[in-house]
């Protein structure tokens, strides 16, 4: 640690509006000529303290505080204040990038990281481990991590339930026999467990039947559950927890609700599907 010069110190301090009092806004700092110092010394003007005690040579620093560094305190700023504070890199310089580096080992064989600000229209902090860079966290928000993202485990919430609703289509009211297609979307890797529909039948001849169906690229359909009616019920609802093929599968199938109206005197009125999501 060098010496200041006291003639030109005790200018700024005493008499100067830098550090003097013309500026409330910066706070004094005191210097003053010192003997030579050994291998122990300790300097404390207003609390303003700097001390190490290891004859071969700097090893402690602490700033706005008292006491001697202990254990692992090698480099101390103390700041009696709440809410943030911290230590400032600064460059007037636009295209500066302020870095704190980390090195232990010395010669070819050294281990080494930095984490620095790099300025631009997409600024960004960058951790560089061994002279290459680990990761950048953008402005925007976007996190780029070179390798692989690991977790040791990961811990599944409760399952919940979510729904889907086909509503009642003009279309299929049709006086006349035909089927109808809605088409609906499940979550991937979801289990189907539920579906129940509320539709007509007075027809004595003629009955209703809704399905969820699934079906592959090749147009070959799956069942994934079915309510039939039978007899008169009139207005009603069906339900069948009765699925074939629970796990929701997008990568191979479409999945839709088709209806069969199997005489003039039934007709569909909605369709709930019940599927199970479990997240991590």
């Amino acid at each position: 640690m060098r010496r200041q010069n006291s003639a030109a110190m005790a200018a700024l301090v005493l008499g100067g509006s830098l550090y003097g009092q013309d500026n409330p806004y910066i706070e004094k700092h005191m210097f003053s000529d010192l003997a030579p110092r050994g291998n122990t010394w300790t300097e404390v003007v207003a609390d303003n303290f700097l001390y190490h005690n290891d004859g071969g040579g700097v090893r402690r620093f602490a700033f706005n505080q008292s006491s001697v560094p202990m254990g692992n305190e090698y480099f101390v700023f103390r700041a009696n204040v709440s809410g943030l504070f911290g230590h400032i890199l600064k460059s007037s310089n636009a295209l500066g990038q302020p870095f704190y580096g980390y090195q232990v080992g010395s010669g070819a064989s050294f281990g080494s990281a930095i984490h620095y600000y790099s300025p631009g229209a997409r600024s960004s902090w960058n951790l560089a481990l061994e002279n290459s860079i680990a990761m950048r966290v953008f402005n925007d928000g976007d996190v780029d991590i070179t390798g692989r993202v690991e977790a040791e485990a990961f811990a599944l919430q409760a399952p919940r339930a979510e729904f889907g609703w086909v509503r009642e289509i003009d279309a299929f009211t049709s006086p006349a026999a035909n089927t109808f297609y809605s088409k609906i979307a499940l979550r991937d890797g979801s289990q189907v467990f539920q579906f129940q529909s509320n539709y007509t039948d007075t027809d004595p001849l003629g009955d209703i039947q809704i399905s969820l169906v699934r079906i592959d690229p090749a147009g070959v359909e799956s069942v994934v559950a079915q309510i039939t009616s039978t007899g008169t019920p009139g207005t009603t609802t069906g339900s069948t927890a009765s699925i074939s093929f629970p796990d929701v599968d997008n990568q191979n199938y479409a999945y839709y609700v088709k209806v069969f109206l199997g005489g003039p005197g039934v007709s569909f009125s909605n369709a709930r599907y019940q599927y199970r999501v479990t997240d991590i």
